[in-house]
């Protein structure tokens, strides 16, 4: 197995934490409670989300859509996740 020069990475390049994407979608309603724009790809709003939907453990497979607006709780936490405060 021949591997030439170009196809090797560096250290450096190997363990690079790859960005969140800013060309993503602006979820109006998350954006709309925080106060700032939230994309729907934030880590920070998807371990949110995942974290609220075990603690309702209402859907095991995961294939319910929850609407999570109408829950104080989550949207306090998501306004303390977004604001620092």
């Amino acid at each position: 197995m021949d591997i030439s020069p170009n196809e090797w990475i560096s250290y450096k390049e190997m363990n690079r934490r790859s960005s969140t994407d800013l060309n993503a979608k602006i979820d109006p309603d998350m954006s709309y409670i925080a106060g700032k724009e939230v994309r729907v790809n934030d880590p920070r709003l998807i371990a949110l989300v995942v974290k609220w939907k075990k603690k309702m453990s209402l859907d095991p497979n995961g294939t319910m859509a929850y609407n999570f607006k109408g829950n104080s709780g989550f949207v306090e936490e998501l306004r303390q996740v977004f604001n620092g405060s």
